[in-house]
């Protein structure tokens, strides 16, 4: 009786362990399927992974971001339903300053996240002037803040008081020189900036 509970308890460990390894790593079917999809330079033929069962993001993701950088096309992205990580996977293959490939993105909040990835991985502070969505260009220009090691860009690139309170915090933060503390508006941030 114990030898055949200990066997049962064998067979379900390793049975749990190849189902944790083949829901977790994309495996042969997933490669063949991405070459294929590369091959025919075709991103309707990584659907044929929709039904593939994986708990770490959706296989179709790398299928679709290899497709666009293939075709060095960010529009492949776009029109995927996880564009986020298909942006992703692009931009970190294929990190070009060219602004031009996420301007054909029809979808606004596509097209705004993927000059925000771009810029991620470029650093270029143009990129931040073509998203539309005031909140995500004004993250895009306060990073850059840090990049450029340059306050003036709170003064030059954002209008909005929020914003720019926001950005000369950060600025006072990244630089280590509180006297961008003194530009913030709200008494409480700017309390806040000093007691940092």
């Amino acid at each position: 009786m114990r030898k055949s509970v200990r066997v049962i308890g064998i067979i379900i460990i390793c049975l749990v362990g190849a189902l944790a390894l083949f829901t977790f790593y994309p495996g042969w079917h997933e490669r063949q399927i991405i070459e294929q999809a590369l091959a025919a330079n075709d991103a309707s033929v990584c659907d044929l992974l929709g039904n593939v069962l994986v708990f770490n993001g959706d296989p179709r993701t790398i299928c679709y971001a290899a497709v666009a950088v293939q075709r060095k096309d960010a529009r492949v992205c776009a029109d995927f339903s996880d564009f986020v990580g298909c942006f992703a996977n692009f931009f970190s293959e294929y990190p070009p300053h060219d602004a031009s490939l996420c301007d054909a993105i029809k979808k606004q909040d596509a097209r705004d996240y993927c000059y925000t990835v771009q810029h991620g991985h470029v650093r270029d502070v143009v990129l931040c002037s073509h998203i539309q969505a005031e909140g995500e260009r004004a993250n895009c220009f306060i990073n850059q803040v840090g990049v450029d090691k340059d306050a003036s860009i709170c003064e030059q690139y954002l209008t909005s008081v929020t914003s720019k309170d926001r950005c000369y915090q950060y600025a006072a933060m990244v630089l280590d020189d509180k006297q961008w503390c003194d530009k913030i508006v709200n008494p409480d941030d700017k309390q806040n900036c000093i007691g940092r």
